[in-house]
């Protein structure tokens, strides 16, 4: 499926900008080899494990602002606040201090139209896939 040029990421709403960030953070824990799962709570995205077993709730928060750190509101201290950054050309992951990640430093995940055209098709399978189930369940 071809997106055009730059998929105006810059342009979305604040829930699709949120969950492009999730997706690019997932697909890049996921290349990295991490266990994780999509977490069922309101205040965290995604529970990672890491290599001692520990559980960790992880909270993707996403920007097209300059940012290099999450300082907005904490809800709990238990928390990982890891930050996607997402330019015109490049996604960006700002780990957390308490992040797994957090020794990388600044990780840049990838081209940004790339990015968003993967995550457009795959939005695009999701709808066709529910309207399927939705046409077949009568």
């Amino acid at each position: 499926m071809q997106m055009p040029a730059d998929y105006q990421i810059h342009l979305l709403n604040k829930a699709s900008l949120a969950a492009f960030g999730e997706h690019v953070y997932l697909q890049h824990v996921l290349r990295l080899g991490y266990p994780i799962q999509r977490a069922a709570a309101a205040d965290h995205d995604f529970c990672l494990t890491i290599l001692n077993g520990e559980l960790l709730k992880i909270d993707v928060k996403t920007t097209c602002l300059g940012k290099r750190k999450y300082y907005g509101y904490r809800i709990a201290d238990d928390i990982v606040y890891d930050l996607i950054v997402v330019k015109r050309d490049s996604v960006f992951l700002h780990p957390d201090d308490l992040s797994p990640l957090a020794g990388f430093g600044r990780i840049c995940i990838g081209n940004t139209d790339r990015l968003a055209s993967q995550w457009a098709a795959l939005r695009h399978a999701g709808r066709k896939l529910n309207s399927r189930r939705v046409l077949t369940a009568n």
